[in-house]
């Protein structure tokens, strides 16, 4: 899954906006940590702390509608 399937992933399922924030947040720094120790930022990304699993766990549970 790439960026923007995962992004259109988090806004159908995701109604929190302070969770997306925090989901964009934490995207960002990653990226920014993958810089300093001369990752692949698009490795080090999402996929490193919040996968696709997480967010169909999100979804089953409803939270937090």
């Amino acid at each position: 899954m790439n960026r923007t399937a995962a992004l259109i992933a988090v806004r159908q399922n995701i109604t929190n906006e302070n969770l997306v924030k925090h989901m964009l947040a934490t995207e960002a720094i990653m990226r920014a940590l993958a810089r300093r120790f001369g990752e692949n930022e698009d490795e080090w990304d999402w996929r490193a702390c919040c996968t696709i699993s997480t967010l169909e766990l999100l979804v089953r549970y409803e939270y937090p509608r």
